[in-house]
């Protein structure tokens, strides 16, 4: 899946015309260093390039970090995605992953939507088969920005304009969803989820906390139907369905190894994660089997995958030291990874007894690194951890920064702990989060 959509992307930048030719073979370049090494470092290549004017290098920067744990680089892909539409004469294209940003991340979300607003009036929605395409696809993040009439407008083009891959049901069930149509809207996302992957997460957020069990009986009803799907779509279904804690071990394994059949990277590794979260279900040989696998495309993924089954009690390969050792390793290549699972690491006690103070640390460490997993994984151990008192405060004020910034899991935690904080708590966790977020240089 890596070398496919680094080509993808780079049949499409070589039909740019508004690319400039020594910023485009930039940018090629890039690409053809992330098809030998998705984890190669081009970063500052790209950056370099960008800051130069290069729209595409702003674009395909602006994907990157629109990916990214990290609020700096965050809070920087909105600014390139901007400059690679770059008021019209760039890719409209980049302001679909504008609103995919602002969507995802309530602290942009109102922030984006005025620059969507302001970029409607700069570029013709019917320029191309393309802007409509993108048009509608920001529709589909930021609804209040379009009258009835527009998508009925923008449709219609669509249909006339649209060659392939044209998503035509995810527009229509997006159209039943506002217009108060849930169960009709949930029957075409459904089915439009067969060729279109985005409507995995579409239904997912719609769903709210319980939308991975939710899409695991989806997965269920379809299982035999797999070969329907398009790649993309099993793949997209198999990792959210693999995050699910229901016992519905034959139908998840059935997407995740269909997944796997298509060149799925990260359902491999899913897979063995899925493995190793049911040490009773499954012994360590098929799991060592999957991350000599992985290692094939990614020494750093196996060396964590390693690292994770050397610590699990069950299986006779348990090596806490070993474990500690491969992160050291990883740290090299993946040093926020590393830090995590070496937090965890000594909040579960695994090298000895339970060390919460260690593990807050590097949290607290990761945290002035404007990590935004950081104040989940701190929300947690708040929340009831081993050998730490429960502070609900503490964790709905930690929480509370992580669902502002992005993190679906802190969201849910915040609406749990909301249900249970006495007013003297309510205070003290909304002045912690004032303050983190002081700390971040963000306001709510």
């Amino acid at each position: 899946m890596y070398k496919g959509f680094a080509w993808a992307i780079l049949l499409f930048l070589s039909m740019s015309s508004n690319a400039n030719v020594a910023y485009q073979q930039g940018v090629e370049n890039v690409l053809y260093q992330l098809y030998l090494d998705p984890d190669a470092e081009v970063d500052d290549e790209l950056e370099l390039l960008a800051q130069r004017g290069s729209r595409s290098a702003a674009l395909l920067l602006a994907q990157r970090w629109s990916r990214s744990s990290n609020f700096s680089q965050l809070a920087d892909s909105v600014k390139w995605y901007v400059k690679a539409f770059d008021a019209g004469r760039g890719d409209v294209a980049a302001l679909a992953g504008l609103a995919q940003v602002g969507n995802q991340v309530p602290y942009f979300h109102d922030r984006v939507g005025h620059i969507l607003r302001a970029a409607q009036a700069q570029y013709a929605v019917d320029l191309s088969p393309q802007t409509v395409r993108s048009t509608l696809d920001i529709y589909l993040m930021y609804p209040e920005l379009f009258s009835s009439s527009d998508v009925d407008r923008l449709l219609s083009l669509h249909r006339r304009g649209c060659v392939e891959n044209c998503f035509y049901a995810t527009y229509e069930a997006q159209q039943l969803l506002l217009a108060g149509k849930q169960s009709d809207a949930v029957s075409l996302f459904e089915s439009a989820m067969e060729s279109d992957p985005r409507v995995v997460a579409l239904l997912a957020s719609m769903w709210g906390e319980s939308g991975r069990d939710k899409l695991v009986e989806l997965a269920e009803k379809n299982v035999e139907r797999i070969d329907d799907y398009s790649p993309d779509s099993v793949e997209a279904l198999a990792l959210e369905v693999s995050s699910s804690s229901t016992d519905k071990d034959a139908v998840i394994l059935r997407w995740v190894d269909a997944a796997i059949d298509t060149g799925s990277h990260y359902s491999l590794m899913a897979k063995a994660e899925y493995m190793m979260e049911r040490p009773q279900t499954y012994d360590y040989p098929p799991a060592l089997e999957i991350i000599e696998k992985v290692q094939l495309e990614s020494e750093s993924d196996a060396l964590y995958l390693a690292s994770q089954a050397h610590l699990i009690y069950q299986w006779r390969i348990l090596n806490p030291a070993r474990a500690e050792q491969e992160l050291d390793l990883l740290a090299a290549t993946k040093p926020v990874q590393a830090q995590f699972a070496k937090a965890q690491l000594y909040s579960m006690g695994g090298l000895d007894e339970p060390n919460p103070d260690r593990a807050i640390a590097i949290y607290q460490q990761l945290i002035t690194q404007r990590n935004i997993q950081a104040f989940y994984r701190l929300a947690t151990l708040y929340n009831g951890a081993p050998a730490v008192v429960r502070d609900k405060a503490q964790a709905f004020g930690y929480a509370s920064v992580a669902s502002e910034l992005g993190d679906k899991q802190a969201s849910y935690m915040v609406q749990r702990l909301n249900q249970e904080l006495t007013g003297i708590e309510r205070a003290e966790a909304v002045q912690l989060r004032n303050r983190l977020m002081a700390e971040m240089e963000l306001t709510l």
